[in-house]
């Protein structure tokens, strides 16, 4: 058992659960950020409707980033490997919700969108793993 609480097999086998709690932190990020988007432009009526579909864009894929980030500090390895697990996943939830609702199959949006989820996973991901955070070890004299 490592000092978060999960456990890593000898083989280096991925473990499950950082990536299931970096997929709900991804998509509820990304649904709140979604929401936010909405409101804003409820209000202001002046706001370009073009500007709906990168804005939703960009929302999945900072939701994407910060599912990826949460899960690499929480595993501490494999970060971008983590964060396209993350990407892929939440474009695929997206894409079958989008097959519910719209009808569309498959086009040039549904391709955008992978490649923001998956830059974003891949991103968060990287610097989940680089990044500075939590105790700073000390070295000894």
């Amino acid at each position: 058992m490592t000092k978060n609480g999960f456990r890593r097999d000898s083989a280096g086998a991925m473990a499950a659960r950082p990536a299931v709690i970096g997929l709900v932190a991804a998509v509820a990020s990304s649904l709140v950020m979604c929401m936010l988007i909405a409101f804003v432009f409820s209000l202001a009526k002046s706001l370009a409707e073009a500007a709906v579909l990168p804005l939703s864009f960009g929302a999945v894929g900072a939701g994407c980033f910060l599912g990826a980030y949460a899960c690499s500090r929480m595993t501490g390895r494999r970060g971008v490997a983590y964060g396209l697990i993350i990407g892929f996943s939440v474009f695929f939830l997206v894409w079958v919700a989008g097959l519910f609702f719209s009808g569309a199959f498959f086009g040039t949006a549904s391709l955008v969108k992978l490649a923001v989820t998956l830059t974003g996973g891949a991103a968060g991901g990287y610097s989940g793993m680089t990044g500075t955070g939590g105790k700073r070890r000390r070295r000894g004299r």
